[in-house]
Formats: structure tokens, C-alpha cells, sequence
């Protein structure tokens, strides 16, 4: 065995990863643990990274029911007369505005629900 490389434990094994991870990328991602735990100390930090964690389900969601109604990205984007840039942009979390996501919801045959919820 490469001396480089450990053995995953079962806790962090991901489903359809490989079972070895280079040591260096798990000194990076404690790393990256510690760094996130000091940033969301800061409520400011912890308020937009909450803010983008919105962005990011509602930009996921988007994009498993267009796959869900079977169109691809370009195919969507004839639909509502845009490019296939534009729906990889929105489906990736940026362009999001209310008037895309309502344009993007009709064209899926769906409805836009956005409520607030208590943080």
C-alpha cells in the first residue's frame, strides 16, 4: 500500500468514492473544519453563509426537477428563451432573482413557493 494514502473509515466513506484518501487531504480538511468552526463563530459570517446555504437548496432543487421533467439544460433554456449559460448559472447558485426563478418554475410546470421561516 502507498504510504501516502489511508484507508477511509466506515464514517467517512462516501457512497461511489474511493476508499482511500491521500493523508495530505485529510490534514486539509481538518484544516478546513477548524477555519469554518472559527468562522461561523462570527455571527456576521455565520448569517451569509447561512444566506448562501439557501441559494445553494433552492439552486439544487431547480435543477433536480429539470432533470426530474427530463430536459436538459439547453433544452430548458429554449423553453424560456435564454441560453444554457444562464440556466448552468442559476442551477449553480448565482442569477438568482425572483423574475428567473418564476420564469425558470412555469417553464418546469411548476409553482414558485417561497416562505419565511423563523431563523
Amino acid at each position: 500500500m502507498n504510504r501516502n494514502v489511508r484507508p477511509l473509515t466506515p464514517d467517512v466513506i462516501i457512497p461511489g468514492e474511493l476508499a482511500f484518501i491521500p493523508e495530505g487531504a485529510a490534514k486539509k480538511r481538518r484544516r478546513y473544519a477548524e477555519f469554518k468552526k472559527r468562522a461561523l463563530a462570527r455571527p456576521e459570517v455565520r448569517e451569509s453563509f447561512g444566506e448562501g446555504l439557501d441559494v445553494l437548496r433552492l439552486a439544487v432543487s431547480l435543477a433536480q426537477l429539470r432533470e426530474k421533467r427530463g430536459l436538459t439544460q439547453t433544452q430548458l433554456a429554449a423553453k424560456v428563451h435564454t441560453s444554457a449559460a444562464v440556466i448552468s448559472r442559476v442551477e449553480n447558485g448565482r442569477n438568482v432573482e425572483l423574475k428567473t426563478l418564476q420564469k425558470r418554475a412555469a417553464a418546469l410546470n411548476a409553482r414558485l413557493k417561497i416562505e419565511l421561516v423563523k431563523a
